[in-house]
């Protein structure tokens, strides 16, 4: 009993992070790519391609898993955008550059680019792997 109630708390943690950080990207996806240009790692014409992108994935993502459209999947790939994520905090902190919004949630919830961001992000990474688990532990494949 307890793993389904594990399994069902960590399906709409991830439904609200991913649908939520979306919304709040597509609300002002220009200021969101604009954020992305502040990383310092794309040639300015290409941040609002891949900040539209990252917001349609991060939706198409969440949906899915609240759909329960193959879930096996969606773990995994939560568990990998994550570590993207930790691994792009992370060296844009080792490279000294100060952002005033990481741009994890859009441009309306700016938050500053630090550590607890990295901290945050290895906590979802566990937690992402943790639903990965929930999941491998109801039978799901990767054809559900």
């Amino acid at each position: 009993m307890r793993s389904k109630n594990l399994f069902y708390f960590l399906k709409y943690l991830f439904v609200l992070v991913f649908i939520g950080s979306a919304v709040g990207k597509l609300l002002d996806n220009r200021g969101f790519s604009a954020v992305i240009g502040t990383y310092q790692l794309l040639p300015d014409d290409l941040t609002l391609f891949v900040g539209l992108s990252v917001s349609l994935f991060e939706l198409f993502l969440g949906v899915s898993i609240l759909l329960n459209h193959k879930l096996k999947l969606c773990a995994q790939t939560a568990i990998a955008v994550h570590i993207g994520y930790l691994t792009l905090a992370s060296i844009t902190l080792w490279r000294g550059i100060n952002l005033i919004n990481c741009g994890c949630f859009g441009v309306f919830w700016a938050r500053s680019l630090s550590y607890q961001t990295v901290i945050e992000d290895v906590v979802l990474i566990l937690l992402s792997i943790l639903f990965y688990k929930t999941v491998l532990a109801r039978g799901v494949t990767n054809e559900e």
